[in-house]
Order: C-alpha cells, then sequence, then structure tokens
C-alpha cells in the first residue's frame, strides 16, 4: 500500500512538472527545446559528362519531375568520321536514365539560326521557354518571335505563366511578356549585367554585377513594369544569384552566401558561414528555407538544411570548370556546368 501510494505521489508531481512546463514554455529551465525542422543531406551523386571537347558547356536546367528535365548550353560532339557536328547541339533532355541531345533552331528574319542556349524555364511538360524565343508546345519546338530588339543572351527566364514572363540579360536588359503575348522592355536603371531574376507570391527580384570587374552590384525590386533598387550596402562583393520565401528569407549568393529577414529595409545582409566554402556561388534554388542548394566554381554544391551547411564538392568535384545552375524539386537535385573542355552534369536523389 505505501509503495503503490509513493508511486501515485512520483506520477503526480512528474505531472505538475510536465503542466508547469507547457505553461510556461520557454521560461521553464528543464523543458526540452522546440526542434529544428531540418531536412536530410542524404544525397546519392551520379556525373555525366557530354561533348567530345572544344568547350561545350551547360548554362541552365530545368526539372519538370522525376524523369523529366531540360539542360542548355552548346554540346560539341564528332560524328563517325570524326569531324564536329555542325550545328552543335544546344539542349539535352533527361528521361530519368539518360540524356538525350538536340540542336534547336530558331527563327531570324526568315532564316534558321543556330545559336547557343543561356537560359530554360519551365512550366509544365508542354510549356517550356528557351532563350530566343524559342518554346516548345508538347509537340515542337517553334519560334515565337519578339517585338523588340535584345542586345545580348538572356541570362535567366522567370515567370508566373507564359502571359506573365519576364528575361533578364546584359547589359540591364530586363523585358516583360503580358497578357497579349508582346514584349515591353523594362527600364532597368543600370547598366549592368542581370544575371538572375526571381519570383514568388506576387514578389519579384533580381540580381546585377559585373562579375570579376567590379563589386558594383544592385538588387532590382520589379512590379509591373517599374523597377526600384533594394539596400545592398552590407554586401561587399560581386552578386550572382537570388532565391527567397517572401517575407520569411532572402537569400543572394556570389562571392558570398547572404541572408536577410526583410529585402527592402536598410538592415545589414548576414554573411552566412563565411569560413564554409572558399568558391564563387553562381546558383541558388530551394524546395523552402531549410532546403536550399547553391552551386558554383571547381565543383562546388552545398545543401542547407535548416539548421547546417553540407558540402558536397569531395563527391562530384570538377578539376577546370563550374556549375553554373542548380535546381532542386523534391528529393532530386541537378546540377550543371562544365569541366573543360566537356559538359558536366551531376544529379542528386535523396
Amino acid at each position: 500500500m505505501k509503495i503503490a501510494l509513493s508511486l501515485m505521489v512520483i506520477v503526480l508531481a512528474l505531472s505538475l512538472s510536465s503542466m508547469k512546463c507547457k505553461k510556461e514554455d520557454d521560461l521553464c529551465p528543464t523543458c526540452p527545446p522546440p526542434a529544428t525542422d531540418t531536412t536530410s543531406h542524404n544525397f546519392n551523386w551520379t556525373i555525366t559528362q557530354l561533348g567530345d571537347g572544344a568547350s561545350s558547356v551547360l548554362y541552365d536546367v530545368a526539372i519538370l519531375n522525376d524523369t523529366l528535365a531540360y539542360a542548355v548550353g552548346e554540346i560539341n560532339v564528332k560524328d563517325t568520321m570524326g569531324n564536329w557536328q555542325n550545328p552543335p547541339y544546344n539542349v539535352a533532355k533527361w528521361n530519368g536514365r539518360e540524356w538525350k541531345l538536340y540542336s534547336v533552331l530558331f527563327n531570324y528574319q526568315g532564316q534558321q539560326v543556330y545559336s547557343d542556349i543561356r537560359s530554360v524555364y519551365a512550366f509544365d511538360i508542354n510549356n517550356i521557354w528557351f532563350e530566343a524565343g524559342i518554346h516548345w508546345n508538347g509537340v515542337q519546338f517553334e519560334t515565337v518571335a519578339f517585338n523588340i530588339d535584345f542586345p545580348s543572351h538572356v541570362n535567366k527566364i522567370w515567370g508566373s505563366s507564359s502571359n506573365d514572363l519576364y528575361i533578364v540579360g546584359n547589359n540591364g536588359l530586363i523585358a516583360h511578356r503580358g497578357t497579349n503575348g508582346t514584349w515591353t522592355k523594362i527600364e532597368s536603371g543600370t547598366m549592368l549585367d542581370v544575371y538572375d531574376i526571381y519570383g514568388a507570391s506576387g514578389n519579384v527580384f533580381a540580381v546585377a554585377a559585373q562579375q570579376f570587374v567590379s563589386n558594383e552590384k544592385k538588387i532590382l525590386r520589379i512590379v509591373g513594369n517599374n523597377v526600384s533598387s533594394v539596400p545592398t550596402d552590407s554586401i561587399p562583393y560581386s552578386i550572382h544569384g537570388i532565391w527567397f520565401k517572401p517575407n520569411v528569407e532572402y537569400f543572394v549568393v556570389g562571392s558570398g552566401i547572404y541572408a536577410k529577414n526583410e529585402i527592402q529595409t536598410p538592415g545589414v545582409w548576414q554573411w552566412l558561414h563565411p569560413s564554409i566554402t572558399n568558391y564563387y556561388i553562381y546558383s541558388i534554388d530551394g524546395n523552402d528555407v531549410n532546403d536550399i542548394m547553391v552551386c558554383g566554381s571547381y565543383g562546388e554544391l552545398l545543401h542547407f538544411n535548416g539548421n547546417s551547411w553540407k558540402s558536397f564538392r569531395s563527391e562530384i568535384e570538377i578539376n577546370a570548370g563550374a556549375y553554373k545552375s542548380v535546381k532542386v524539386k523534391g528529393n532530386l537535385c541537378i546540377a550543371v556546368g562544365y569541366d573543360s573542355p566537356l559538359a558536366v552534369i551531376a544529379i542528386g536523389k535523396r
């Protein structure tokens, strides 16, 4: 009887202690801290090289699903006689097992013209946009006419739909495709090269700089056809990519990885873990603020899981090149670039 009574007293004491913890929350020193919401670093990587040399390179990639992705650039291959194929390939399509190469031409003043392709953006399997106005409609590649001239390559594409589509490029290029299918050139207020653009929940931002030329930089806010700059004073060096979750966290990358909770205020950009990498970062993408990938020079590829950063460089290292673009969708990550003189693709599955 005494033993039973003692056990009841202990149980009651523990219950009261638990109730006290729940009531006082963080003020209770014996309550466990809330768990950090993290994602897994456990990616398994495969590396694919494309081309036979001659400075083959991939600039951008778009993931549709676990068995469909497109990469773009220029892939030079030789025929059975040892001659370089002319024109080269500029599109690679992944079916979940292998990459199939295409040479896609665009129509310029009535002529079929080849160009390397720097950017790709996919809405769905039947609606994919490529640089130079090339569009995959589910049946064929078609050229969608531009009504304005562009001075350079299109570095990146982003949009909420085909009738709300932005392109950015060198010399301050920003243009928008509206509901009537007409392109409007937007005055960016800068002659810096616009490297990247990203949008979410009606917020659209781009980054502009002159990599390896100067430390001048801009983060541009785009609202309709109007552009304004947001503070970059606390970022000392060049920037190249941007990704964010609106009103939660904003990230820019380049010579460092920087984060900020509110992008439009004058507050300081936090330099994240400056010791984690010594390499220039070209691209960033994420599923959420606890599941982010960045890639850069010499095969650098980093994952942030909400609590820590992990580098996969030792697993996917390249000797003479860089990963130029990275995309992550669910548990699939694809980074593309070059390991001179070949194009290179790293596929990570979690």
